[in-house]
């Protein structure tokens, strides 16, 4: 019985075979231009690390202490200070990430991610007003149960069941903060 005739394999197999074709994609824009497979792994990296610090730059507008509910790991007094550090610490990257890699600067060694950049987020927001808006259902989520068992995790009470009435209360706290 060979390799490719497990029902695993099977299953694997054509994701790896569309997966290593975009790979080749990708190693064919590296074969035409250089600088345009340097700015696209670059904008990758902007956006990675831009999409990570979303949630900190949304805690530090919105307040920590409203959106955060008792955690069992908290920074505490220092929240606020690691993640106004963390955002200012991308944006400083993401604009270094934009400068030119060689002086003088050329069409050939010019550093295009910054173009990149704002012609992917210009087609996304695009794409969001004209087609996407108002479609997007997010998941139904259980919120007494969540923070029951959130509780739960914290030690406030050794069974879900115990937190029901504090659960219920958070929540309707919550809703009633927006």
């Amino acid at each position: 019985m060979s390799l490719w005739h497990c029902s695993l394999c099977k299953l694997i197999a054509p994701e790896l075979i569309e997966q290593s074709d975009l790979w080749q994609l990708y190693g064919l824009i590296f074969l035409g231009s250089t600088a345009a497979f340097s700015a696209m792994v670059s904008a990758a990296i902007v956006f990675l690390q831009t999409s990570c610090i979303a949630p900190q730059a949304i805690l530090l507008y919105r307040g920590r202490d409203k959106v955060l509910p008792p955690r069992y790991f908290s920074l505490g007094k220092y929240g606020t200070a690691v993640n106004a550090t963390a955002v200012i610490w991308v944006i400083f990257l993401d604009i270094i990430y934009c400068f030119p890699t060689a002086m003088p600067v050329t069409p050939q060694n010019m550093n295009f991610v910054s173009v990149v950049t704002i012609g992917l987020t210009l087609f996304v927001l695009g794409l969001w007003f004209t087609s996407k808006r108002g479609k997007f259902v997010g998941p139904k989520i259980n919120m007494a149960e969540l923070e029951a068992r959130r509780l739960a995790a914290m030690g406030g009470s050794s069974s879900i069941e115990g937190t029901e009435q504090h659960a219920t209360e958070y929540v309707t706290s919550v809703k009633r903060m927006d």
